[in-house]
């Protein structure tokens, strides 16, 4: 399982995510090392959340592949499709959400799809926030404690808040947390890279 939030601050959005890897056989035993954010382009991230895997293979790997082939520049929502239409054709019906968050023009657009679900991609309006996983303890802080208006610093702060309340409940969760920093500006870059 993992994490995987998305908040905005006065400066764009920061996204991260845990790097546990739990067995499903075997909820005690876990790994720490694997990727769950990533960064296309230096404009727009993408991350994923639930299975790890895709036939046996880890999905850190299947989308370090996604984005080494070649393509033209995408839009978000462009890159969403060229990602569900990749990653179906591995043939795999399995509960594992993706997600794409980068700007076109000065909008971040906000995109997920779900394998076990219809495959259709959704689009998240108005949404200052996103959350994805095991997220219950996420929810609560960000209901009782969020604002848009964090500086960088003080995301990457409240981030790592989120991130360690839920690992002390749920041990599903946990490992470094890769931040990328998504803006308008300046694109998208690594605020924190295990």
């Amino acid at each position: 399982m993992s994490l995987i939030v998305l908040i905005k601050t006065k400066e764009g959005y920061v996204l991260s995510g845990d790097s546990r890897l739990s067995f499903s056989c075997d909820r005690s035993k876990h790994t720490d090392n694997t990727y769950k954010v990533f960064c296309y382009d230096n404009r727009i991230g993408i991350a994923y959340h639930h299975f790890a895997d895709i036939n046996g293979k880890q999905l850190d790997v299947i989308l370090d592949e996604f984005l080494k082939a070649e393509r033209k520049l995408l839009p978000p929502f462009d890159l969403v499709c060229d990602l569900r239409e990749y990653i179906c054709k591995l043939k795999c019906n399995q509960n594992t959400f993706f997600y794409v968050f980068g700007y076109q023009e000065d909008e971040c657009k906000k995109f997920y799809f779900n394998l076990a679900e219809d495959n259709e991609i959704y689009e998240y309006k108005n949404s200052r926030y996103v959350t994805g996983g095991q997220d219950d303890v996420a929810l609560d802080i960000i209901a009782k404690t969020y604002n848009d208006g964090l500086s960088i610093e003080d995301a990457v702060i409240y981030i790592d808040k989120i991130f360690e309340e839920t690992e002390n409940v749920d041990d599903r969760v946990g490992g470094e947390i890769d931040l990328l920093h998504i803006s308008p500006k300046f694109g998208a870059r690594w605020l924190r890279r295990k």
